[in-house]
């Protein structure tokens, strides 16, 4: 690489230089008096002015000398004729008569002062702002060898998407570049043209805003859409055969095919660029976001025949309509940079249409892992990600690179939101990128400043405390120093960042141990991570002891650093602790509560599959229904249809019988002719998804999804991102419509699946659906707490010859039931609390009136159970259709309990507020003579359907008894057995 050529033209010239008996080295400060000064031209530019100040300032800083006034010459200047030197290099020239820094270009000027600032005089910048900035020179003389060198950085494009002017100095003193809106450029102009910044008009998903031609705040946007769409419906997308309006970022794509609708979108962006600076940067012309588009037959003969069901489906489509509008903007602005992005559904290559050379292409593969190098043959998602940028490669355009997701805001698995030790990975990624065809990198990554948190507060985990890139300051740093250079000794160069950023005392008193440990634990998971793989930063800390350790590696280096007085350090030592505790401590502890797992038991009898669970060993199988949304879409989905998920087994066989509870199974939209081979769903609509991988099977999974008019897509789930649907099962199936709900039945061969079942194994299991009636918002739910794929997401079934306990497990809308969810009594609302009850902690969900504690299970830790002797210990459980429900648990004691349950409903008029018992069920009122053995019991209790119905279950202690409850679970069931 290039810095190892000027290394050795640099010692070259000393040893020239000492064997002719010339000095090798000039001073530039000698014992903090200055013997030098920085000179410019009387026409200097913008950057050469910034520069000298800040030469000026850092020696100064670095040695105490004060102003430079010293004799010896140092020239700065911008290379303004045609310059050998390539884009943003710069060259350093010391003669025993001056020196020279000269740069290609406004940015490579300022590479080149801070490269001599950084190593002649000891200074870096480990993260934005002062806070960030540190000198480890020592003495107050700074000496520089008398040579010449040129340095040129090893990737074309680094960047992040910082945008405020302390992220502009950091990139500038680190090798790398700053882009940002025209919006942000223009109130800080003068300073951002000194450090080399380019200004852009509006990027990202600017479809819409093409075609009404005005952006999302103009308050004119909906009448201008309503009076182009009622001029020219024809420039709005097809969509189920109709043309719709579209008005957001996130509505469909528009009738792309259409050359008069290109033309009004030419003209659109070519008045974005029109003000200052709107031009200097590259404009992305990125779709909507979504992969919804226009559906006409002009459109669809765009996207060819043989790319269809891929991910590179609307490549052709998409690349054509960039070069389109490129094309006509480039006829009236030939210097427009302009660009556009490979995403979604067009993530590769197009096979009939080649981007224009001048454009930048930039791959978005948001699902890239952290944890491993994206060359890793053993990674699936990475391989997806290598395969994306090896057929960019083969159109051997000059500038494809990467948008690095490592700080995405909305979702979880980037690094910049959940603390993800990834700078070894990202650095060789780096060095990497030219062997794939990328030619630079995007980190999607914004600077901590509070003052722009606005978009950053919405989202989780650090709500607009911006903790973002403080997060992976480590990666952030470490990547733009190997942007640059990738030769560079990174051990040295992280080994000396960490002990300037938590200070001497900290980093040798815990942070050192403390950021081994953690990406020990981060790297040594098994499985990927990263943005849209489901997977569980807590899930990281199996580790046995390691959330211990960690959390008194970070106390031990609080104490170090307050010990020290360096109230920086204890600063940033005390930030990362509380960052360690909203990501990786929050989700562990929501990672151990959403552990799932349920029992198959072994088949006794025949099954056939019918789509009738009529058979015994369904009847008796456990059920599953815990299924939940996912947690992007629970803002707007607040709930979701039941659904239930039986598994039974033998050693040749995996049966599943799911029931998806369905209030208008007259409405169900389901595809009758459905694409086998589809990567997505097809057209199968409303529909149920079955998972299943054997340990040995790691992060893959066999994939069915199954609608009810028994319509399949089948395949094999490599990765999030990898499927192969080749595959054809040989599993049977059978669907089966009725009255209130959907059967599904399905028994597949273990021959196909490559293991077979033996007793006492565990394997993940996950069922999800896809809810689609007319009318109404889709809705997505899994048994994995909302997660459709990733395997360490799944439900943990285990395969046991015989029934043994009871099961129970917290299922919605009966919270607790193994009555292990603790919470500390004081904690309750005052109206709430347990007043009679002497151990702190609760069981939470619940209510007590009489004396009693929470007890622990000495056989197995972690599982409570509550005693009480007086007084009740009720829940209410809340049905949501009408049918059958079954009310499980165990119980022991001495003396006698006797149970009270009652259906409820509100007051039809909201003001009364009250609870009125319904009168077409009769309270149930058993009585138990308690035995000292754990005993199971079952009641049964219809529920009619009615709005806001709830079933009150009480347990009510005999006089002069002692109560023990547990497992305590009431869920819908589908028949009441005859006694």
């Amino acid at each position: 690489m290039g810095c190892v050529n000027v290394k050795r033209s640099i010692a070259g010239a000393m040893a020239f230089l000492a064997a002719a008996g010339f000095a090798s080295e000039v001073a530039l400060v000698v014992d903090g008096v200055a013997k030098c000064h920085v000179e410019i031209s009387a026409d200097a530019t913008p950057s050469e002015r910034l520069a000298k100040k800040e030469l000026e300032k850092y020696l100064s800083l670095a040695t105490g000398c004060g102003a430079l006034a010293g004799d010896y010459p140092i020239v700065v200047k911008e290379r303004r004729d045609a310059s050998s030197l390539p884009e943003d290099s710069f060259g350093i020239d010391v003669t025993p008569t001056r020196m020279t820094i000269v740069g290609a270009n406004d940015r490579g000027v300022m590479y080149g002062v801070y490269e001599v600032l950084k190593r002649y005089a000891g200074m870096r910048w480990v993260t934005p702002g002062d806070d960030g900035e540190y000198c480890v020179h020592k003495g107050g003389t700074v000496a520089v060898p008398v040579g010449r060198e040129t340095q040129k950085p090893f990737l074309r494009i680094r960047r992040t998407i910082g945008d405020d002017v302390n992220a502009a100095f950091w990139h500038a003193r680190n090798g790398m570049q700053t882009g940002l809106s025209t919006q942000r450029f223009l109130p800080n102009r003068e300073l951002f043209e000194a450090l080399g910044a380019r200004g852009c008009a509006p990027i990202s998903h600017i479809l819409s805003d093409l075609l009404i031609g005005c952006s999302l705040s103009d308050k004119n946007r909906k009448a201008k859409r309503d009076a182009l769409f009622a001029e020219h419906p024809e420039y709005f997308p097809l969509i189920d055969g109709e043309r719709v309006k579209i008005l957001t970022a996130v509505d469909p794509n528009p009738c792309v095919s259409n050359p008069a609708l290109l033309d009004r979108m030419a003209e659109s962006l070519l008045a974005m660029i029109e003000g200052p600076h709107s031009a200097d940067d590259y404009v992305t012309i990125g779709n909507n976001d979504t992969t919804r588009w226009c559906t006409c037959d002009k459109c669809r003969a765009l996207d060819p025949p043989e790319t269809r069901n891929s991910h590179g489906e609307l490549s052709d489509r998409y690349w054509f309509m960039v070069n389109e509008i490129a094309r006509r903007v480039w006829a009236k602005r030939p210097d427009a940079k302009l660009g556009g992005w490979a995403y979604q559904n067009f993530w590769f290559a197009p096979v009939r249409v080649k981007p224009d050379p001048r454009l930048r292409i930039m791959v978005s593969f948001n699902n890239q892992c952290w944890r491993h190098v994206c060359t890793d043959p053993k990674c699936p998602v990475n391989a997806t990600m290598v395969k994306i940028f090896n057929g960019w490669k083969k159109l051997n355009l000059p500038l494809v690179i990467n948008r690095d997701e490592i700080g995405a805001w909305d979702g979880g698995g980037s690094p910049g939101c959940e603390m993800e030790p990834a700078e070894s990975i990202l650095v060789k990624n780096i060095r990497s990128y030219p062997e794939i065809g990328c030619g630079g990198s995007s980190f999607c990554v914004n600077t901590p400043f509070p003052e722009f948190s606005e978009f950053a507060a919405k989202w989780a985990p650090f709500y607009g405390k911006r903790y973002h890139w403080y997060a992976m300051w480590q990666t952030c740093y470490m990547s733009a120093l190997a942007m640059w250079n990738p030769d560079l000794a990174t051990g040295a160069a992280l080994e000396e960042a960490n002990r300037l950023y938590y200070g001497d005392a900290a980093w040798n008193g815990g942070m050192r141990d403390f950021r081994a440990l953690l990406t020990k634990c981060f790297l040594s998971t098994p499985g990927c991570i990263g943005w849209g793989q489901g997977a569980s930063i807590g899930r990281c800390l199996d580790m046995p002891g390691s959330e211990e350790r960690l959390t008194a590696y970070l106390e031990k280096a609080l104490a170090a650093a307050k010990a020290s007085g360096d109230a920086r350090a204890e600063k940033h030592v005390a930030r990362e602790k509380e960052i360690f505790e909203m990501t990786w401590l929050k989700a562990r502890r929501r990672y151990v509560e959403n552990y799932r797992e349920m029992t198959a038991y072994k088949r006794t009898g025949e099954i056939v599959v019918d789509g009738v669970l009529d058979e015994t060993d369904w009847q008796t199988a456990d059920s599953y229904s815990n299924f939940a949304v996912p947690t992007w879409l629970r803002k707007k989905l607040a709930r979701c249809e039941r659904t239930y998920l039986k598994v039974v087994y033998d050693r040749d066989h995996l049966y599943f019988g799911v029931v998806a509870m369905e209030p208008h199974p007259g409405k169900i939209v389901a595809g009758d002719k459905v694409d086998r081979f589809a990567q997505r769903d097809g057209n199968l609509g409303d529909h149920l998804e079955l998972f299943y991988s054997y340990p040995d099977m790691a992060q893959a999974s066999w994939h069915l999804m199954i609608n009810s008019k028994n319509q399949i897509i089948d395949a094999l789930q490599k990765s999030t991102s990898d499927r192969d649907t080749s595959l054809v099962t040989k599993a049977k199936w059978a669907a089966k419509v009725s009255s209130d709900r959907w059967t599904l039945e399905v028994a597949v061969p273990c021959s196909e699946i490559g293991q077979n079942i033996m007793d006492g194994m565990t394997w993940k299991i996950n069922c999800a659906r896809v809810r689609l009636v007319e009318g109404e918002e889709r809705e997505l739910s899994s048994a994995a707490n909302g997660n459709f794929h990733g395997t360490e997401n799944f439900v943990n079934v285990k395969f046991v010859p015989t029934r043994t306990g009871t099961g129970a497990r917290d299922v919605s809308p009966w919270k607790n039931s193994g009555l292990n969810d603790l919470e500390a009594n004081n904690n309750r609302h005052p109206n709430f609390r347990w007043k009679k009850w002497k151990s702190e902690k609760t069981p939470r969900h619940w209510s007590a009136t009489g004396e009693g504690e929470t007890k622990e299970n000495p056989e197995r830790p972690g599982d409570y159970y509550v005693s009480f002797t007086s007084g009740e210990l009720s829940q209410y459980y809340l049905p949501i259709a009408a049918g059958n429900n079954v009310i499980r648990f165990r119980a022991r004691g001495s003396g006698t309990m006797s149970m009270v349950v009652l259906n409820y409903t509100k007051h039809p008029d909201p003001e009364a507020r009250k609870l009125l018992q319904l009168d077409e069920i009769p309270p149930a009122q058993p009585k138990f003579v308690l035995t000292p053995e754990w005993t199971e019991h079952r009641l049964y209790r219809k529920s009619l359907g009615k709005a806001d119905e709830k079933i009150s279950i009480r347990f009510i202690c005999g006089k002069d008894s002692t109560v023990e409850i547990d497992d305590v679970c009431v869920s819908p069931c589908d028949d009441v057995p005859s006694r």
